[in-house]
């Protein structure tokens, strides 16, 4: 039986085993090694971009301010169509596998933490005494937004949005949305972005923050998904670790970076559990030399490939 026919076959069949198999042939031994062109599909259809009233434009980079009201004047829903895209959604999950999958890459204990020092990731943890003390002031209303960090405030609302017993997509949503036009400076909110040289890969920013510097950092939510929340802690087991989001939230940044020629971005992650906050160059760096045969998807695009 062929790749293809296989590969249509096992589309077809919405099963477990189904997706486990599908994800091991196309990540091992499928011609395109990971290349995830299954289906024809517009990828920025569905999420609804928003830019922040509240905010300047003018205090961006031209490239940047030109770059979100091009979109926003191209219909911010589904601004640009790419056929056989790859998603950089799917870029989580390759270190194990989807849910269930027993291949996954083997990983010393200290792995976690090693790579967290190695790049230098900034890790905080709400329940933590330093930001632990913070969070409790800023949300009984003892401290202002303007005097703790970015991360903390996010931290804030994720336990907000936790109380209110949002689940899934739509805690997703909403988290996103509130954070908006209270975290600061936020940008935009679901900002397309896509690689311009090969138009297969493309994803959407959950937030798009300007620090007081003026540095750029996109900001991606981690709600529980279906049995499994994920922890920023650096002791959690990998297959519930942040450091599963990774080459997916590095991507986003490094795919605006390409794409609109910027120097410069950061990353972020974060859940009512807390925060962190990286580099994508180093951590890609990183991933690519930690496991330099692993058949990454992202192999495919060089500016990814550091």
């Amino acid at each position: 039986m062929s790749f293809n026919v296989m590969r249509q076959k096992l589309e077809k069949i919405r099963r477990p085993y189904a997706k486990q198999a599908l994800w091991f042939l196309e990540n091992v031994y499928g011609p395109n090694r990971g290349l995830l062109s299954i289906a024809a599909r517009s990828h920025f259809s569905g999420a609804t971009m928003k830019i922040n009233p509240k905010f300047d434009l003018n205090r961006l980079d031209s490239k940047v301010r030109n770059y979100i009201i091009q979109r926003q004047q191209a219909g911010s829903q589904s601004p640009v169509t790419l056929q056989y895209a790859v998603r950089i959604s799917d870029f989580a999950y390759k270190l194990t596998g989807p849910t269930g999958a027993t291949i996954q890459l083997n990983f010393p204990a200290s792995f976690i933490e090693d790579f967290i020092s190695k790049t230098n990731i900034k890790v905080t943890l709400a329940a933590d005494s330093g930001a632990s003390s913070i969070l409790s002031l800023f949300e009984s209303q003892k401290l202002s937004a303007e005097n703790i960090p970015t991360n903390l405030k996010l931290i804030s609302f994720a336990r907000m949005q936790k109380k209110l017993g949002f689940i899934g997509s739509k805690m997703h949503d909403a988290q996103v949305d509130f954070s908006l036009t209270r975290v600061g400076d936020g940008i935009v909110i679901e900002l397309p972005v896509y690689d311009p040289t090969t138009r297969r890969l493309a994803g959407h920013i959950d937030l798009l923050v300007m620090e007081s510097d003026g540095h750029l950092v996109v900001w991606d939510y981690k709600p529980p998904h279906q049995a499994t929340d994920w922890s920023p802690d650096p002791s959690a087991p990998v297959a519930q670790s942040f450091i599963q989001f990774l080459p997916q939230v590095a991507a986003y940044a490094l795919t605006l970076m390409h794409q609109l020629g910027l120097k410069d971005v950061s990353c972020g992650m974060y859940n009512e559990k807390g925060s962190w906050e990286f580099d994508p160059s180093k951590v890609m760096m990183e991933l690519n030399a930690y496991f330099p045969t692993a058949p990454f998807p992202w192999r495919h695009f060089q500016y990814l490939g550091i």
